[in-house]
Parts: C-alpha cells; structure tokens; sequence
C-alpha cells in the first residue's frame, strides 16, 4: 500500500511521540510511505509576520507552505531511509529503492498552484494533493486528537458527503479534494502509536476513516 502520513506541527510539542512515530514510519518495510511535513510553530511564525508587516495573503500562502520544510529537514535528520524530495520523479526513484521521501512542497505546490490562498487551506490540503499526485492509496493525517468526534462520540467512518466540515480538527477544504479525486483519508491521535501501527496494518483502530 501506498501511504501519505502528513505529521502534525503539533507533534513537535510531544518530542518523545514523535520520535515513537518516525520509528514506526522508519521500520516499516510492507507499505511505500511518503512524508508530508505539517506547518507547526514554522507556519505560525508567518502568520504572525504577515500580520505585522501587512503582507498579502497570496505571498503569506507561499511563505508558510516554504516554512513547511523547515520541519522536514528536521524529520530527515531523526529518519534512517528519510530523503528529502522536491519533486515527484524524485519521489518515485526514492521510493523504489526502499527510501522513504520527506517532501519539500514548495516547487510543487507553485506549479499546481490550485490551493486557495488563505489560512484555511492548511497542509492536510497539500498531503491529500500529493497523494493524489502520487497515486496513493491514503492519506494519514497525524493530530493530537483521536479523529472527528460528533456529540462525544468518536466517528469510526463516514463519506465525505456526510460531512460538511471537519470542526477544526482538519482543514475543511480536503473534503472538496477528496470528494473529487476519490481518496481516503484518516484522521488519528499519533500520541496513541498503537492507532498508526493499525492504520498501516489495515485493521480497524481508534480514528475517523474518511471515504470518497
């Protein structure tokens, strides 16, 4: 199988799960894994600037997707088969030799250039384009929450015609993005390791199984 794991910002404040989480990505030989870094404080710091010196929204959206990279270089230091990737022959090569490819969005987000250029279209967005970009079988977007939870119960699966918006756990433009080009996508809690280890076993765990 054919995987996206987009890893959270978020998780940079969990060190030690982090660090349980690229072990797993790094031992597992069974599934292809393709890295998406999350934007973390790095987009944050953006935002902030964008704020202060009154930049545009369209240079903010490119700013923050570069400041994505930034983590990725750091993903790539803690990944024995990590490689860094900024374009998609890059990724096919790498992956065929048994590497793991840690994308650097930047130059292929510019070409494509069909994200919406404001804060809601965040990098759950670019995971599900480049899986979609790579043929691959699903996205995992990894949070610091179990998955969607509707009146305090955790929803296991449900289409995306079902869900009309993701509550802020996600960015809701991915539902347009899977609703279009028929991807699956899981949202999970990777401070629960057991759930990611599931999701890439294929059996049924702790998370919301979004489906076309």
């Amino acid at each position: 199988m054919r995987v996206i794991v987009k890893i959270g910002g978020s998780l940079l404040n969990y060190s030690k799960q982090l660090e349980q989480v690229l072990q797993v990505i790094d031992n597992d030989y069974e599934n292809e894994i393709i890295i998406v870094p999350g934007g973390g404080i790095f987009a944050d710091t953006v935002k902030n600037i964008q704020e202060k010196l009154d930049i545009n929204d369209d240079i903010a959206h490119w700013m923050a997707i570069k400041a994505t990279e930034i983590y990725a270089i750091y993903i790539s230091e803690k990944l024995s088969r990590g490689v860094l990737c900024e374009n998609l022959q890059e990724i096919e090569n790498y992956l065929s030799r048994r590497y793991i490819p840690i994308v650097l969005p930047f130059k292929i987000m510019y070409r494509l250039d069909i994200l919406p250029k404001t804060w809601k279209a965040t990098s759950d967005s670019i995971a599900i384009l480049i899986a979609i970009l790579t043929s691959s079988d699903l996205t995992i977007l990894l949070k610091v929450i179990d998955g969607l939870i509707i009146n305090g119960k955790l929803i296991r699966q449900a289409s995306v015609h079902e869900l009309s918006s993701l509550q802020g756990i996600a960015d809701d433009y991915i539902l347009e993005l899977i609703k279009k080009y028929k991807i699956r996508a899981v949202i999970l809690n990777a401070l629960r390791i057991e759930n990611l280890i599931k999701v890439l076993r294929n059996e049924e765990g702790e998370y919301t199984l979004i489906t076309p």
